[in-house]
């Protein structure tokens, strides 16, 4: 089964897509997000015959790092407390054909609005996907809520509202079963392995870069912002391919 996801995020966090691929050989991730920093892609993928290990591959770097997913998450004792998720129930919905439950995920000033189900992939392999050096313990925190109130599946939809007021809405587009090529759950040949802890630093150093330029964009007046940024896609527009 072949699926492919599109997302959109407005300007400060960027638009992008997404293909995740499952079969019974094993489940890959595929981004492409569009950013003020430049074009970012990343691909996870878990193998049937390896289902402890989490596989990133770096196509432009040409590297590929692994990360053990047998030694679990830890969330920090100090955050117990400090992270309370309220979920609510909003019903069943039908996306694209598979049934959905409709969820309000609410903490603090933040809220996710979710449609999951659970007819194409369950929560748990979902989550392998998204498994990144660093996970932070809110998140965790959020997983174990989702768990514990009963709740499976996969997202089709969703729309997150952060505590500064910005929208990030990701919806799946098309689900199309079909053969998937051999190299779709491969490592490509000659790649170099690296540490995942270089590719968490590499990342970290991508979203402070990020973070930067959207912090000046937002001092700007709507006029000048909107200017500076038809400058900087037309500047990734005329940068040629690597």
């Amino acid at each position: 089964m072949n699926m492919s996801v599109i997302s959109g995020a407005g300007v400060e966090t960027g638009n992008g897509s997404a293909k995740i691929s499952v079969a019974k050989a094993g489940l890959r991730n595929q981004l492409h997000a569009e950013t003020l920093m430049g074009p970012m892609n990343m691909v996870t993928l878990c193998k049937a015959e390896t289902p402890d290990l989490l596989y990133r591959i770096n196509d432009q770097a040409k590297t590929y790092s692994e990360i053990d997913l047998s030694q679990g998450g830890s969330i920090p004792p100090q955050r117990q407390d400090a992270e309370t998720y309220q979920i609510k129930r909003l019903g069943e919905e039908k996306l694209l054909g598979y049934k959905t439950m409709h969820l309000l995920i609410s903490y603090k000033n933040a809220s996710n609005e979710v449609w999951a189900t659970k007819e194409l992939l369950d929560s748990t392999s979902f989550d392998r996907l998204l498994t990144r050096p660093g996970k932070s313990g809110a998140e965790e925190l959020m997983s174990k809520a989702l768990k514990d109130a009963g709740v499976d599946g996969m997202p089709l939809k969703s729309i997150l509202w952060a505590e500064d007021g910005s929208k990030t809405t990701m919806e799946a587009v098309k689900i199309e079963k079909k053969t998937l090529p051999g190299w779709t759950f491969e490592i490509p040949a000659g790649y170099e392995k690296t540490s995942p802890l270089v590719d968490a630093a590499g990342d970290a150093r991508a979203q402070m870069e990020q973070r930067k330029v959207e912090d000046v964009l937002k001092k700007l007046p709507q006029e000048q912002r909107a200017m500076l940024e038809s400058a900087l896609k037309q500047r990734q527009q005329q940068q040629p391919p690597k």
